[in-house]
């Protein structure tokens, strides 16, 4: 069993947080939520750009980790990175159920929310499992 690459995991998780910032881009113009008139409706300020750059590297970042975590036990490749993007897509959706319980935004958002991310969980965490290594292995 080989130690976690902790500077591969950076790595991958940079990737994967591109991906994830990519993917916002594109989720927002298919989901069609206007963030901008939601945050002036709720007298709330929009963070900036950067916020969201480094929320996204850092989710890819604990995105591979935790496949790299996994790894040992169900080996390289797609499979074990679709099974880590699963397990943290349910963690981050089960985050956002009580800002949906509260009414912070409507309960289509968050299902179109949630279907969108696990499509950009899995592409990113794809991504970064394949700049993952652990010691020059494959994938």
């Amino acid at each position: 069993m080989g130690k976690i690459n902790y500077g591969r995991v950076v790595l991958g998780g940079v990737v994967a947080g591109v991906v994830l910032l990519l993917m916002d881009f594109v989720g927002m113009q298919i989901i069609g939520f206007d963030w901008e008139a939601w945050a002036v409706e709720r007298n709330l300020t929009m963070p900036p750009m950067a916020t969201w750059i480094v929320m996204d590297v850092l989710y890819g970042i604990l995105l591979v980790w935790l496949y790299a975590a996994i790894r040992p036990r169900f080996g390289p490749g797609v499979r074990t990175a679709v099974m880590a993007a699963v397990w943290g897509w349910i963690f981050f959706s089960i985050t956002q159920w009580a800002p949906t319980a509260m009414g912070l935004w409507p309960m289509n958002t968050y299902w179109m929310m949630a279907a969108w991310g696990l499509v950009q969980v899995t592409a990113a965490v794809v991504a970064g499992a394949w700049v993952y290594k652990e010691d020059g292995g494959q994938m």
